[in-house]
């Protein structure tokens, strides 16, 4: 295997790191500035977690469709529109002004968004980490439990200060 190829399947992984962090970190801010958007939206409890229901639904029912799209489109290209999707979605809530923009922006945007990720990466990670893809995946695994602890840290200190709006603007521009 020659030099180049070695060094970008680790940039790869490294870049898909980066995505799947924030990609995680879209799902823990909603939880860690939740009293916020209760307060800012005037929204009860019920239909906060209908939000998360709605995600999950929408998250479960694309999920297969995605890996379907994963195997006869280019990954690459549905690894990137996924991000911008998830992307997208989570700018998109902080302009929510009640429970149906939120429900459409966080639940379904950034749902489907996520849901169409995952696969092409992993099946990207796959491809080009043959001889070392249990130790790529474990990398991979890592920004999960990253994206959770650092975006409930840096969601919750951007809400006390800034609100919850700024967060979902922050964690969607970057």
């Amino acid at each position: 295997m020659n030099n180049h190829r070695l060094r970008y399947k680790w940039e790869l992984l490294l870049i898909l790191w980066a995505a799947y962090f924030l990609y995680q970190g879209g799902l823990q801010i909603y939880g860690a500035v939740l009293p916020l958007i209760k307060a800012g939206l005037t929204v009860s409890d019920v239909r906060l977690g209908m939000a998360v229901t709605v995600y999950s639904l929408i998250y479960g029912l694309t999920a297969p469709v995605g890996g379907c799209l994963g195997d006869f489109f280019s990954k690459k290209w549905l690894v990137s529109l996924s991000v911008l999707t998830f992307s997208v979605g989570i700018l998109l809530t902080g302009l929510s002004s009640g429970f149906l923009t939120l429900i459409v922006f966080w639940g379904v945007v950034s749902s489907v968004g996520g849901a169409f990720y995952y696969p092409a990466a992993a099946a990207l990670i796959g491809q080009y980490h043959q001889k070392t893809r249990s130790e790529a995946m474990a990398v991979y695994q890592t920004a999960v439990y990253v994206g959770i602890v650092a975006s409930s840290w840096i969601a919750g200190w951007i809400g006390e200060r800034q609100g919850w709006r700024a967060v979902f603007y922050v964690f969607g521009a970057v």
